[in-house]
């Protein structure tokens, strides 16, 4: 094992004092009196001991080859690649003599038993009981270490054992949705779940249970009751500022105790070694009725205190707001103002809305609008049309149809980053249309066009087997023939797709959309990282089916390509 796998201990109770004590000021004793002749420089300013610490500089790190030889399933990798989480066998659990998995007809995982990995650097990694999730900017990992819950720093290599302070680390077995019990968001905080003792009168398996927030920087937390009944699962929004938490309160289906509406996962392998192959179990009607509370965690006067809402009806959370249902189809607001909760309702007259997109940073919203009977009576048209929505404040919005339809949208959309892309992309049929959230354009493209992804005012479009460069800006100039770049590559005809910023692996071509220029190929790519390297097979040679094989490197782009340059 390499300097990789030297990860600190976790130091329990006593790391977490020492952190929530590292922001304290400490007074200087008294200076020694200056020379007569020397004037006596002025006092240095006092630093309030709120003032969070400087965060430290990160650990460098060794580069080189990751994991170890033979299959694997990345779990995730840092944008930064300091460190990758991956799932290999590495011992003959079968005695077949070989130490070696694969994917069965069903997408299970066959052959020796599949374990987790943390790398950080280069090297083998170390071992996890199972790796759960990381904060937004890569630093805290959170994951499960010969029995605990750990929450650790990557940029000291420190750990917190969260399992002593009581946190929850039951989660159910839903391979698709985050843990259930543990939620970043990008501020800098992380919500958990913590478990106390079982009181009387409590069901059978119910425990006392309290929501903690914590702030990953100072290691500070507040605790919050959540109320009466059983937390099902919590989560931050994007940008720190609402709670949500899903909660069992009744007894609703009578059998004596409080069940969710997933099966809680077992011990054994992570439920989060999977197989690229899309599988999922469903299981309907089980457990018992789950409803929503909130909690406003955003400024508030210093009398005043926030407390958990029911909100059921809840669509997503909107920067400042809420945007929720109550009884009928209309879209209302809950924000606070000085203390004090206010809900609005918005004015979109003729209008039932589904949300298809929400952008905090923008206060927008893209609604699809279902036709009401009436006008279905008349058109015999079911197809929702699409609108940009602005929210200005006191229920008032600004309105914009956007000059299409879709088919009917019965679910909304959960809002994603803070800020998100500028330009989005529908397919009322088949023709493609791209919106600009900044100027509030739709802009059509070719009939059969497929936007594979988007970065600044530069979407990259796959057209047949070949790509191309859209750029929004230039095709609302005055030279709209300008907007499209030929790249002058063609792509497999069922091609892998990985994206991150600016960077999009399309198979086997290597793309970056800001220089609207081709970085070369690869023939499997696992991860793209900010600084647009690619994580990749040492050997691509030994590839062999649906599983990679390691061990892994990071590679720069190879000389570029330059793209032709031609107009559709």
């Amino acid at each position: 094992m390499g300097v990789s796998g030297a990860l600190r201990r976790p130091t329990g109770l006593i790391a977490l004092s020492l952190l929530g004590c590292s922001g304290a000021h400490v007074s200087p004793g008294p200076a020694p009196l200056p020379p007569p002749s020397v004037v006596p420089a002025p006092p240095a300013p006092s630093v309030p001991p709120d003032l969070p610490p400087k965060p430290p500089q990160p650990q460098p790190l060794p580069e080189g080859s990751i994991g170890a030889p033979g299959p694997l399933l990345l779990q995730r990798a840092s944008d930064n690649r300091r460190w990758v989480a991956l799932c290999q066998a590495r011992e003959d659990s079968d005695g077949d003599g070989q130490v070696a998995f694969r994917i069965g007809p069903r997408g299970e995982l066959l052959g020796d038993a599949v374990r987790s990995y943390l790398v950080r650097g280069a090297g083998a990694g170390v071992e996890l009981d199972e790796f759960l999730d990381a904060d937004p900017t890569g630093r805290w990992l959170l994951f499960q270490r010969a029995g605990k819950l750990e929450l650790f720093d990557d940029y000291t290599g420190d750990a917190t054992d969260l399992s002593a302070l009581g946190a929850d680390a039951r989660d159910d077995v839903s391979r698709d949705l985050p843990h259930r019990a543990f939620s970043f968001d990008t501020a800098g905080k992380l919500a958990y779940l913590r478990l106390g003792e079982h009181r009387t009168g409590m069901l059978p398996g119910q425990r006392e249970e309290h929501v903690v927030l914590r702030d990953l920087e100072t290691g500070k937390e507040q605790v919050f009751d959540p109320g009466r009944g059983s937390v099902y699962r919590l989560r931050l929004d994007p940008t720190g500022t609402w709670l949500i938490l899903q909660v069992l309160i009744d007894d609703s289906n009578g059998n004596g105790r409080l069940d969710w509406p997933l099966p809680e996962q077992g011990s054994g392998g992570s439920k989060r070694c999977v197989a690229p192959r899309t599988t999922y179990s469903v299981y309907p009607g089980r457990g018992d009725k789950v409803y929503t509370r909130t909690l406003y965690l955003g400024h508030m006067p210093r009398e005043k205190v926030a407390k958990f809402e029911r909100r059921d009806g809840l669509v997503t959370p909107l920067g400042a707001q809420l945007v929720f249902r109550r009884a009928s189809s209309k879209l209302l607001t809950r924000s606070y103002r000085y203390g004090r909760p206010h809900t609005e309702a918005l004015k979109l007259e003729g209008c039932d809305p589904r949300v298809l997109y929400s952008d905090a940073a923008r206060n927008t919203l893209v609604v699809a609008c279902e036709p009401s009977p009436e006008e279905i009576k008349k058109t015999h048209n079911y197809r929702h049309a699409v609108e940009l929505i602005r929210l200005l404040g006191s229920g008032q919005v600004q309105r914009k149809p956007l000059g299409f339809d879709l088919a009917p949208i019965r679910s909304d959309t959960w809002a994603g980053e803070p800020r998100g892309p500028r330009l989005l992309h529908f397919y009322p049929g088949s023709e493609t249309r791209v919106l600009d959230l900044q100027n509030a354009e739709v802009l059509p493209l070719k009939v059969g066009d497929i936007v594979l992804h988007t970065f600044e005012a530069h979407a990259l479009v796959r057209r047949r087997n070949a790509l191309w460069l859209f750029d929004a800006e230039a095709a609302q100039s005055t030279q709209p023939a300008n907007a499209w770049t030929d790249l002058g590559v063609t792509v497999d005809e069922v091609a892998d797709e990985l994206h991150r910023g600016r960077y999009s692996w399309v198979s086997p071509q290597w793309v970056d959309l800001k220089a609207g220029r081709v970085l070369g190929e690869q023939a499997l790519v696992l991860s793209l990282s900010d600084d647009g390297r690619a994580l990749v097979p040492v050997r691509p040679d030994e590839q062999v089916g649906e599983l990679a094989n390691g061990p892994l490197i990071w590679v720069e782009p190879v000389p570029s390509v330059l793209p032709k340059g031609s107009v559709p």
